[in-house]
């Protein structure tokens, strides 16, 4: 029964394939370009689904395949410091080999989610130094807890809620930094 119908539908299957394969291709072109080192590595079959799905949807399917990924990675990662027995050198290097491009692709994957998140902040940014319909620009605090939260310290805040990157790269490397808050009030002064 199921290859009968599997024949039936065969057309319409095919069809809905290119749909959801084309509706990826399209995503990760122009949303979530950190995905597309790893799409040679999602087995074609698990791509399968409704050309329809939601961005979100999308999204959260394709992250818990670079999840799984990234899971294989970390124990193959502890495997491939141990040779298996009876393994020679070139079964050794060929192991390696894969582990190394599989890291390189979930490394490329990291660099254009971190490269995308910059055109958003500076997606952002233009939006805000923008004159609004009322003919005003955005205030000022706007655009400063863009790049920096305001009444927080470099010791209260995580790296990537600053986007210290805007003023200049090398404040990524500040020892101290605070902001809109009292000379008293610093750690490093009181």
């Amino acid at each position: 029964i199921i290859s009968k119908a599997s024949d039936h539908l065969s057309q319409y299957l095919e069809e809905n394939k290119k749909k959801a394969k084309d509706r990826v291709e399209e995503f990760v072109s122009h949303k979530a370009p950190r995905y597309r080192p790893i799409l040679k590595r999602i087995p074609e079959d698990k791509l399968h689904f409704d050309p329809n799905i939601s961005d979100k949807e999308l999204d959260l399917t394709l992250h818990k395949h670079l999840s799984e990924i990234e899971g294989k990675l970390l124990v193959d990662g502890h495997d491939v410091m141990n040779p298996r027995d009876r393994e020679d050198y070139p079964q050794y290097q060929k192991r390696l080999q894969e582990y190394l491009k599989t890291a390189e692709d979930i490394k490329k994957s990291d660099l254009a989610n971190y490269v995308f998140h910059r055109k958003v902040i500076l997606d952002l940014l233009e939006q805000a130094i923008q004159r609004g319909e009322d003919g005003k620009y955005a205030r000022e605090d706007l655009i400063h807890n863009l790049i920096m939260p305001m009444q927080k310290d470099s010791n209260e805040v995580m790296n990537d809620s600053c986007n210290l990157w805007l003023l200049d790269e090398r404040l990524a490397f500040h020892n101290y930094l605070a902001s809109d808050k009292t000379l008293l009030s610093m750690p490093i002064t009181g």
